[in-house]
């Protein structure tokens, strides 16, 4: 027998000692959570009892997650403050498999043996069916400070896609006062790069609005619930809306039985025309933004960061600073309820309003002609055959001139209608 074994053995002409993997110095994913259509951060921790230098390792990732890209284009992922000058090198080497490399010019030694090395963002695809899914770092290789390599097992991880929770518009699994932001942003029409829609429509009308921005605030503050998707829209008689002219632009005023916290509307500009500011009337703590959207279109909103009311009943609101005329559109308030008004602006109020030119606007009042300017002047009024029906001395301010009917004048070289 023993004959037969030694006989077996010396056909062996080459013995290879094989390395095995290191147990003791590894990088491993961490367990995390995020959520669909968002982004989230994959922990990458380092064990270690030597002292490393340097590394290269590739992350498999699941399909449609990918790793997220910087506003330089670049992956986004960064060292904690184990690192000292180490740079980092992300490229993507196979479907859903990046390779990370990792060196230091000086030969520096990461700090610590043990935590987190790196920070990885996740991009999660809005497809991405709710879930767990696997992570895993492999291919690993750990340079020591004598420049000697380490070879390391693989480790997984699981990544939890999950949708995000009401309110969690950013989608970065917590509800703060950012998603305030990212909603009013969207509003604004300033779309931010990581938006959740459903997350946001709080009250679930496929909108986002005011009363969104108001119920997420109301979260925040320990004052929402469940319950706040089943706040409902409605149209209401109690509330009205007329906009009256003044010197500098427009006064809007409210009559409304409600107390509401915020409200917004859309403004439309005649050609030529620029708002030069718009001041709330009344409110507590609230906050007024406003953007042009083109066209001549501007979004106002107005909210309150701790949901304080306007009070009922018949108030200025806002005053409009303009240089022409402007038609207000879209019109929403939010009650203390959190359900969303949409009132009407009054019709003799939204149209009949006219520029004769930079200073002097005109508007019909039942058979009252009111005539706005910013500086004393005369005004003939032709009627359609050409011939002058009044000579009017306007006055610097607001002027009221009775005993017109509705109809169609020339006033100076415009063409208006008086309704």
């Amino acid at each position: 027998a023993y004959y037969e074994a030694a006989n077996y053995w010396k056909e062996f002409k080459e013995i290879v000692e094989i390395e095995m993997p290191d147990d003791s110095n590894y990088l491993e994913p961490a367990n995390s959570s995020a959520c669909r259509g968002a982004q989230g951060t994959l922990p990458i921790s380092m064990n270690n009892v030597e002292q490393i230098v340097g590394f290269q390792f590739d992350l498999q990732l699941p399909e449609g997650v990918t790793i997220a890209t910087n506003s330089n284009g670049k992956y986004a992922a960064t060292f904690t403050d184990r690192a000292s000058d180490h740079s980092l090198s992300i490229r993507k080497v196979g479907d859903n498999l990046y390779r990370f490399v990792s060196v230091s010019m000086n030969n520096s030694t990461f700090s610590e043996t043990e935590g987190t090395l790196l920070n990885v963002m996740l991009k999660i695809e809005e497809d991405v069916a709710i879930g767990d899914y696997e992570v895993i770092v492999k291919n690993m290789e750990l340079t020591v400070a004598d420049q000697s390599m380490i070879h390391s097992l693989n480790n997984s991880a699981t990544l939890t896609v999950k949708n995000a929770d009401p309110g969690d518009a950013n989608g970065d699994m917590t509800v703060s006062v950012t998603d305030v932001g990212c909603a009013i942003n969207y509003i604004l029409e300033q779309v931010p790069s990581v938006f959740i829609f459903d997350a946001a429509d709080m009250n679930g009308d496929k909108n986002i609005s005011v009363t969104d921005v108001s119920m997420i605030i109301n979260l925040i503050l320990n004052e929402g619930s469940a319950n706040s998707r089943l706040m409902q829209r409605r149209v209401v008689e109690n509330a009205h809306l007329t906009l009256e002219p003044t010197n500098n632009g427009y006064q809007l005023q409210l009559d409304n039985m409600d107390a509401f916290i915020g409200f917004q509307m859309n403004l439309q500009l005649a050609e030529g025309a620029t708002i030069n500011n718009l001041q709330l009337r009344g409110g507590d703590d609230h906050l007024l933004t406003y953007r042009k959207l083109g066209n001549g279109a501007w979004r106002v909103l107005c909210y309150s960061p701790t949901n304080s009311a306007f009070v009922g009943g018949e108030s200025d609101l806002l005053d409009i600073f303009t240089t022409g005329d402007v038609t207000i559109s879209d019109i929403r308030l939010t009650t203390v309820e959190l359900n969303e008004l949409r009132p009407t602006l009054s019709d003799d109020q939204s149209t009949g309003i006219h520029s004769l030119s930079q200073g002097i606007r005109v508007n019909m009042q039942g058979n009252t002609l009111q005539i706005i300017s910013d500086s004393d002047t005369t005004l003939r009024i032709y009627s359609l055959d050409g011939s002058v029906s009044r000579i009017l001395n306007v006055h610097r301010g607001v002027n009221n001139f009775d005993g017109f009917r509705a109809g169609i004048y020339m006033i100076g070289k415009h063409k208006v209608i008086l309704r």
